[in-house]
Order: structure tokens, then C-alpha cells, then sequence
């Protein structure tokens, strides 16, 4: 019998064989663990065997649509979606016998004679082969432990270099318990730290701009930062991950939305690009999911006939599981205000001296008040004239300033 040359050029599968050399061992009485083919060590579980007995049972035989059963890739989507953040639909799934049969099947319909495919080793015993199999010319850039197995790649016109990247890792563990006390590789730290919003417009944060905010923080004797309900330009976490800063960040989300599929689809979504967008930076310490939530704001149902108080509640907790499954190497919390503190007085109630009859406890993540400049220096943005409408839109609080400091510049007009 003829077999073609792309078959024929095959070797013998290094895992099949390190399996067969290992099984030998094992028979020849040699004390041996094998590593060769990745089979579990456990039987079938129970109720796998069951569900396959009763679509046995219900005649469930007949030939599949070619990407898979339509009710089996909608609950894979669903999967997806609920448990990895990733937004999709049945008809984006296909069903596969395995993960080389999926990755056969993308080399096939990928792939014309003569590609180059770049793999970064040690890599799995089967990509190789897989590549040269659908015509593929395999170029492998050896990398090590040392390296932290990350490759240096360079673009190239006529022998210039046209572009080129470079990323930072560290290698860190943080942990905060129940009582708030924060770890970091396996040590008590004690975290100093403020909110950042660099700027009103996310498009002016230059990196010099985050990078000099930084080392003022640094300056001030503070060891992390809160991005507040929103994620801020590169530039400033390439400096906290320079300084050695630790950032709380929070996902662009604040106060109450609406309790319905779209938002859950949108906020699980937002957590899986946050987590893939700065998962991998050694800086940043801990996953918020929501600020002041209406489920944990009492004022906010007060306020406003519109939300409940139980809105939200479900969706946050949600989301910080989801973080936690996708990154699992950094706590997450559902709600800030919601076991740490938000403590104002002097501002938003009382007086600055209250602090003095607060009880210790909660890990403090917002305090304080707005910063009041001199009279004539907030007379040279705030003119006579200024409109209270004008102005609290670039996040002046009128009413505090009026009752808490005593400064009054703006009209009602």
C-alpha cells in the first residue's frame, strides 16, 4: 500500500514512546512514574458515564452537525461566557475529539506549503509534527527557565529593525486575609496608599506626566495606588511596575446599572479584558469589581426612586468570582465600600475631628476631602460668574466647599 509523503516523513510520537519505555519499566519491576500520555489517574467520573448511558439510551447515535451538537456547543458558549468572561454565542463554538485534534484542524485550514510557524521551546511533542504534517516549515526559538521562557522579537525591513517590544515580569505573591492584613511573598506589608485619576481626559496622561505622579507617591511614602472605577494610560503602570508600587484596580464600573442580560454580558466581558490587558504586570496587587454599589449604599435607594436596594448585589459578587478564576494568583473584591471603608467626616458629614471617634477596622480605600486651594488660585479657573452646572461636571463639589470650608464662587445662574 502507497503512503503518502507528508505521512511517511512522521516520526514515531515521542509521547507514545515515553509512555511504551515507561510501561516497561514499570513491568521489568523498576520503580517508575510515568509522564508520558496526559491520561487522568481517576475513573470516569459517575455522572459523565450516566449522561453518556442515557443519550445511548435515547438513541442519540445518528450523525452530529460537522462544528457538533447545537445544544452542547450552547452550553460550552454559556460556559464561556459565565465562568471565563469571554463574550460569545453557540455558533462561535466547534467540537473537537481533543485539543490536537483542534489544533490539526487549525494548522489545516491555516496554513499553505511553505509557511513559516514560529515555536517557542520546549513545547508539546505534537506541534512540531502537526506543523510539517499540513505542509508547514517548523522554526523553533529555543527559550529557558532563565529566561522566564519569554522570546525577544523583532520586525525587520531589509535588515532595519521597523518595530520592537519589550515586557517586564516580576515574580511576587500577594495575599490579604479576612482581617485585611495584606501579604506580600508570604510577609506582612503595611499598604499606604491613595486613589489616582491622573487626568480628567485619559488622552493627556502622558507617561513622563504618570511616571512624575508616581515617584511624588513614592515620595510621600506611599506603596500603592488605587486606579479609581476606571483603568488609566500604560505609562503609569510601567512606572508602578518600576517603583515597585502596588495597584488597586478597579474595573470601570461605579454606582448602580441596570440588573439585566446586557450589562452582565458587557461587565463579564470587561473583566476578562482587564484581567488579560494587565494580568500579566507584576505591579498590579488586587481586582475590584464595582464602587459603591446601590445593594451597599443605603442613600443611593433614598436618592433615587430608581434603584433597589438589592441591585447589583448579584452581578458584583459575580464578577469578582470571575476574577478569580481567570487570574487566581490575586484576591478580588465585589464591591468597594463594601468591607473596606469609606470614611468622610469632615466632608461629605461631621467634622475632620470625628475621625478621632472612628473604631479601627476596615481597610480604608477611600478618605478625605477635595483639596481646597488658596482663594485667589481657585479664583483663576473658577471666575466670577462660574455656574454650578459648569463646574460639576469637572468634579467640583459645590456643596462641600460652600458648607465643609466656607468658599462660595459659584452662582445657581
Amino acid at each position: 500500500m502507497h503512503i503518502g509523503a507528508s505521512v511517511s516523513r512522521m516520526k514515531e510520537s515521542a509521547t507514545l514512546a515515553v509512555s511504551a519505555k515507561a510501561a516497561a519499566l514499570k513491568a521489568a519491576g523498576k520503580p517508575v512514574i510515568g509522564f508520558g500520555v496526559g491520561e487522568p489517574d481517576f475513573d470516569t467520573p459517575a455522572p459523565v458515564r450516566e449522561a453518556a448511558k442515557r443519550s445511548l439510551n435515547a438513541n442519540m447515535t445518528r450523525y452530529a452537525p460537522t462544528p457538533g451538537d447545537k445544544a452542547v456547543r450552547e452550553a460550552v458558549a454559556r460556559k464561556l461566557q459565565q465562568e471565563n468572561g469571554i463574550a460569545c454565542k453557540g455558533e462561535h463554538v466547534t467540537l473537537t475529539v481533543g485539543a490536537k485534534h483542534a489544533i490539526a484542524l487549525t494548522l489545516q485550514t491555516m496554513l499553505d506549503p511553505g509557511d513559516e510557524v514560529i515555536l517557542p521551546t520546549p513545547a508539546w511533542v505534537s506541534y512540531r509534527p502537526l506543523i510539517e504534517l499540513f505542509g508547514g516549515r517548523c522554526v523553533e526559538v529555543p527559550s529557558s527557565v532563565e529566561q522566564g521562557y519569554l522570546l525577544d522579537v523583532a520586525v525587520e525591513a531589509d535588515g532595519v529593525p521597523a518595530a520592537g517590544t519589550t515586557r517586564l515580569i516580576g515574580l511576587r505573591s500577594v495575599e490579604v486575609g479576612g482581617d485585611w492584613v495584606w501579604r506580600l511573598n508570604g510577609r506582612p506589608v503595611f499598604v499606604r496608599g491613595c486613589n489616582y485619576i491622573g487626568e480628567q481626559w485619559l488622552a493627556t496622561l502622558t507617561a513622563q506626566r504618570a511616571a512624575a505622579d508616581v515617584q511624588a507617591a513614592v515620595g510621600a511614602n506611599l506603596n500603592a495606588l488605587r486606579v479609581h472605577a476606571h483603568v488609566t494610560a500604560p505609562g503609569f503602570y510601567d512606572a508602578c511596575d518600576a517603583a515597585g508600587v502596588l495597584v488597586w484596580q478597579d474595573l470601570p464600573m461605579q454606582w448602580g446599572y441596570a440588573d439585566d442580560a446586557e450589562t452582565y454580558r458587557v461587565a463579564r466581558a470587561m473583566v476578562a479584558d482587564t484581567v488579560d490587558l494587565l494580568g500579566w504586570r507584576p505591579s498590579l496587587a488586587y481586582w475590584c469589581a464595582n464602587n459603591e454599589a446601590p445593594w451597599n449604599e443605603p442613600w443611593m435607594a433614598d436618592d433615587a426612586n430608581s434603584v433597589r436596594p438589592d441591585q447589583n448585589q448579584v452581578l458584583d459578587h459575580e464578577l469578582a468570582a470571575l476574577f478569580r478564576r481567570l487570574d487566581a494568583t490575586r484576591p478580588a473584591l465585589a464591591n468597594s465600600g463594601a468591607g473596606d471603608g469609606h470614611t468622610y467626616p469632615g466632608w461629605y458629614w461631621g467634622r475632620w475631628t470625628d475621625v478621632l471617634e472612628l473604631p479601627g477596622g476596615a481597610f480604608v480605600t477611600e478618605y478625605g476631602a477635595q483639596a481646597v486651594p488658596c482663594l485667589e488660585t481657585l479664583r483663576t479657573f473658577l471666575p466670577e460668574g462660574a455656574s454650578i452646572a459648569d463646574w460639576t461636571f469637572h468634579g467640583f463639589q459645590h456643596h462641600e466647599h460652600h458648607t465643609k470650608v466656607g468658599v462660595t464662587l459659584l452662582t445657581h445662574s
